[in-house]
């Protein structure tokens, strides 16, 4: 059996020099689980935020209200 763990830390940084000091504490924490799994993985990715002009709301389907579907006769 194979089962996959899967830690997300979102981090507010001011600039690259914050985000890059973040992720020097992420990595040190993180020598403990390498110590123990050698096979984990450590990525980084950034976060694009979409404005909120941008965000679309949820489209209201019939098949998610209960309403029943109108059918002409």
């Amino acid at each position: 059996m194979k089962i996959k763990s899967v830690i997300v830390i979102e981090v507010e940084a001011e600039d690259f020099v914050g985000a890059g000091d973040h992720q020097a504490t992420i990595r040190r924490l993180f020598e403990p689980i390498m110590a123990t799994y050698p096979q984990a993985n450590l990525t980084f990715s950034q976060v694009k935020q979409r404005a909120a002009s941008q965000v679309r709301p949820s489209l209201r389907l019939a098949s998610n209200t209960g309403n029943m579907h109108h059918y002409d006769s």
